[in-house]
């Protein structure tokens, strides 16, 4: 905890995918990177499994677990009327769709909610956020959500982008804040003798398939004498991630899950020289850790990626599905892709300093 005079009572309300382990990670993030500059955290967890509270490592000193949102805002109020610096941090993440019916009114009093607490002062931010595919709806209350929030930052230029063209306001780009976990430079090249594969396939018909020929597709590239692991830190991904590992073909996959855990996800890539995949965390806390990584397959509804990509000057290392460009380009960009490492030390040091200059 900082030592100024007066400091801060931070307040984070964890409502998100409770089973995605890259949710619980930036929320956990989050948590330790405001650490520094508050008093206190009052976490609301009402309804939050004990599995997603564990992860976050919330049974410690300064921090305050609230059940109910009165008691929450109840809070916020008494602090201010103490005269404290109150800062509310809002849900990071991805956000895409429309909101209608009860879920639009859920968050038209969300937005309520927050007007009112700017009004006593509170300073309400949203960093580590992108946007893609929203509707109408959604679009018309996010203008009125961040035109009341004291800071508003997107994790890639796509993102801000997109809320430019569409008149939302936001205040920059930070880097997602996952980009926490990267606290030390790879190390030096060596050989890759162990590949893991994590893929999702729920987002399009045909996304396992799409999956499994670019898996081998890598295969083809790094050529024999190299381990293949299917791995899934995300419950849905069990059963296809089965299925790769039976269906992949010559070389025998080992299959390992754990999801929900981040620290047991985090060991697991300490032992694999490269992660192939296309969900976003499960990339950052891979190369966090191995330094090694190729994004794919990736369709239109992985934006976010693309925009990570873009973020860190690496867009030649993300692949559409099989198909969609000439082979042997194709395979010169995948063996081109396994020879880089990623250094984003420079880029955690950034994502620090926003977060201290939210609280000066």
């Amino acid at each position: 905890m900082r030592g100024s005079l007066v400091r801060a009572i931070t307040f984070i309300n964890l409502d998100t995918q409770y089973e995605n382990v890259g949710d619980a990670l930036i929320n956990r993030e989050l948590l330790r990177l405001v650490e520094p500059h508050s008093e206190q955290l009052v976490v609301r967890v009402g309804g939050t499994p004990d599995s997603f509270r564990q992860n976050l490592e919330l049974e410690r000193e300064g921090v305050l677990q609230v059940d109910g949102l009165a008691g929450f805002l109840w809070r916020m109020v008494l602090a201010r009327l103490r005269r404290r610096p109150v800062y509310w941090f809002l849900m990071p993440g991805g956000f895409h769709g429309e909101c209608t019916g009860f879920y639009q009114l859920q968050l038209w009093r969300h937005n309520l909610l927050i007007a009112l607490m700017r009004l006593i002062g509170v300073r309400v931010c949203q960093i580590g956020v992108s946007y893609e595919r929203l509707g109408t709806n959604y679009l018309r209350m996010l203008r009125f959500r961040q035109r009341r929030t004291y800071a508003h930052r997107v994790r890639d230029a796509e993102s801000l982008a997109y809320l430019q063209a569409n008149v939302v306001p936001c205040d920059g780009v930070s880097p997602d804040l996952s980009f926490n976990l990267f606290d030390h430079a790879p190390t030096a090249d060596g050989p890759i003798r162990t590949v893991c594969f994590s893929f999702r396939t729920d987002q399009y018909a045909g996304q396992f398939d799409d999956a499994l020929r670019f898996a081998q597709e890598v295969r083809t590239a790094l050529g024999d004498g190299v381990r293949y692991r299917v791995f899934a830190q995300v419950e849905r991904d069990i059963a296809p991630g089965k299925r790769l590992a039976a269906e992949f073909g010559g070389t025998a996959l080992a299959f390992d899950a754990a999801p929900g855990d981040i620290e047991t996800c985090l060991r697991y890539y300490d032992g694999v020289d490269l992660v192939v995949t296309n969900r976003m965390h499960v990339l950052l806390m891979g190369a966090s850790r191995c330094g090694r990584f190729i994004a794919g397959p990736l369709g239109r509804t992985n934006r976010k990626i693309y925009g990570l990509l873009a973020f860190l000057g690496l867009s030649d290392s993300g692949f559409d599905a099989a198909g969609q460009e000439a082979a042997g380009p194709r395979a010169q960009r995948i063996e081109a892709a396994l020879g880089r490492r990623l250094d984003a030390t420079a880029h955690r040091a950034a994502l620090k300093a926003d977060v201290a200059a939210l609280f000066d």
